[in-house]
């Protein structure tokens, strides 16, 4: 049988998946220059049973294939999935909704959920320091939530979820995860003789997560070892209503950054199977969930596709804990940018026929998306930096050249806003 070691170090995204299900625990994550957290096996213990191979999204996952699998019907469409109804949502307590990223959905519905013991347990994160490998932990009734809030834009490592599931099969549990760990649990599911009705899942829409790298390239900006790393800090917001980049040092200096400054490195830290996922609206969840980016965009509310039964029944039971909008699913499609999606998709053709490794599962003909030499072109940009980026001995030359492109950035926005200002003038 195949192991999880066959996969391309270049398609893992350090969900730690493989370390979870392995049975013998002989599967540890070590971080390599390029700021992933990579499986490396014990082959004195390991008795090569495949399981690991057989959930690793990086390899590539038939969402087709699963989404009949678990719910016995055919997905119309893989790059919106199926669907009951689209809102915005948001939390009608104050207090959630000052600390969320945005709406505090995520966050009301697991309390509400294991508060009225629905389900036992849920899956979380609680760090926002990335000096290692972060992972879930599990939370139950009663438990604080403080630390859970927001996005981390990082792996995490699903491991501790996958032993419970396993080891626990009757447990009630809540899962909450970017498109590549769903698809890889409920191909767990399916390997493991689950019960998909004992999982709410809730999908968060993700337009790729940033390797471990990103954390010291940050630290450079505060100019002293990093205690925590918030990406979309609310309490700084000032003009940016989705929040800034807050950096804490270890001795106590605070920094509060644009948070132009992540999207302009963003390209150069992404985790390269990212420039290949197609799955941003999380099409195999119960619900999915993220940043509200249609027209009613405020930062204080999110987009809600609610797809399953499950996240039907569950929307509608605590359908008073929130400030509800009906909208469509072109608008958040749009918002999301699906057309680029598409192209992503392209990408992965176009890997799968050079690499020789089908990382598109026999999915080849969604949409008739046919590869284009822009496609080409592009994708040779984002590996260029992608590979220049993500190798830690360059990190000190991006982080320069980013700074003066910043600089660039404010020139050209500053001459705009001057621009503008002397023709409301000459009027």
């Amino acid at each position: 049988m195949d192991t999880v070691q066959k996969v391309p170090e270049e398609l893992c995204i350090s969900c730690g998946m493989c370390q979870g299900v392995c049975p013998l625990s002989c599967i540890d994550m070590i971080r390599n220059k390029q700021g992933q957290y990579i499986p490396q096996i014990n082959r004195d213990i390991c008795v090569n049973c495949g399981k690991c191979f057989s959930i690793c999204p990086g390899k590539g996952i038939n969402l087709q294939e699963i989404y009949k699998t678990i719910y016995e019907k055919e997905m119309v469409d893989v790059f919106h999935g199926n669907y009951h109804a689209v809102i915005n949502c948001a939390a009608k307590d104050k207090e959630v909704l000052k600390k969320a990223t945005s709406g505090g959905v995520v966050t009301t519905l697991v309390e509400k959920l294991l508060q009225d013991e629905k389900y036992q347990i849920a899956f979380l994160v609680d760090t926002f320091n990335y000096e290692q490998q972060i992972s879930v932990k599990a939370y139950q009734k009663g438990d604080v939530f403080i630390n859970t809030f927001k996005s981390r834009y990082i792996p995490v490592s699903q491991a501790a979820m996958v032993r419970f599931c396993i080891e626990n099969p009757n447990e009630k549990v809540i899962i909450v995860g970017t498109g590549c760990i769903v698809e890889s649990f409920c191909k767990l599911v399916i390997e493991n003789k689950l019960n998909r009705k004992n999982y709410f899942i809730i999908g968060l829409f993700c337009n790729s997560v940033l390797n471990y790298n990103s954390w010291e390239y940050f630290a450079r900006m505060l100019k002293e070892p990093l205690k925590e790393l918030r990406y979309r800090e609310k309490s700084d917001s000032r003009h940016y209503f989705y929040g800034t980049i807050c950096l804490e040092g270890n001795k106590g200096r605070r920094k509060v950054i644009n948070p132009g400054k992540k999207m302009l490195v963003k390209p150069y830290l992404t985790m390269e199977k990212c420039i290949y996922c197609f799955d941003r609206l999380n099409v195999l969840a119960d619900i999915s969930v993220g940043d509200n980016n249609t027209k009613s965009g405020d930062g204080s509310s999110c987009s809600v596709i609610i797809r399953t039964e499950i996240g039907k029944q569950i929307m509608k039971h605590y359908e008073t804990l929130f400030d509800c909008l009906d909208t469509v699913l072109e608008r958040v499609s749009k918002s999301q940018q699906i057309k680029l999606v598409k192209q992503q998709y392209r990408f992965a053709k176009v890997y799968s026929l050079n690499k020789k490794m089908d990382i598109l599962c026999g999915m080849n003909d969604c949409g008739n998306e046919k590869v284009s030499t822009s496609d080409l072109n592009e994708l040779d940009k984002r590996l260029r930096r992608h590979k220049f980026g993500s190798d830690i001995k360059n990190l000190t030359k991006l982080f320069y050249w980013m700074q003066i492109k910043w600089i660039l950035v404010e020139v050209i926005n500053y001459r705009r806003k001057l621009t503008k200002w002397f023709k409301n003038k000459i009027r």
